[in-house]
């Protein structure tokens, strides 16, 4: 938490420290870049937040309960449809990735899969 707010302290101490030391066209460049890096370093905070952020029905709080219902997930068809849409659509990303970074060893390990090979490891 302190890190973050240290950061942030120190991208505008940055800020205002262009506007007292130069002249206000670099004053103002210095500030954008300042700004916009300040806004990528939250937009990230988000992302990761948001990736690894636990839900609540799986947080461990602690509190004896007697209540159980809030402990219990439903998981419908469609949520499955989603899963499995979402998890399709992330291994032909991950497939298109591989086969542009390595195109020859990627054709081989198709061509192989195919025709039944066992494949090799280098």
């Amino acid at each position: 938490f302190f890190f973050g707010i240290g950061l942030v302290a120190f991208h505008f101490s940055a800020i205002l420290f262009a506007w007292v030391e130069f002249i206000w066209t670099v004053a103002l460049a210095m500030s954008t870049l300042l700004v916009l890096f300040l806004y990528g370093m939250f937009h990230y905070f988000l992302r990761i937040y948001t990736r690894f952020k636990v839900p609540p029905s799986l947080m461990i709080t602690g509190r004896f309960e007697t209540d159980s219902s809030i402990y219990e997930t439903t998981i419908t068809a469609a949520d499955l449809r989603h899963a499995n849409a979402q998890h399709t659509a992330e291994q032909t990303v991950g497939a298109q990735v591989r086969e542009y970074l390595y195109p020859i060893s990627y054709a081989h390990g198709v061509l192989d899969a195919k025709h039944g090979t066992p494949p090799t490891r280098s």
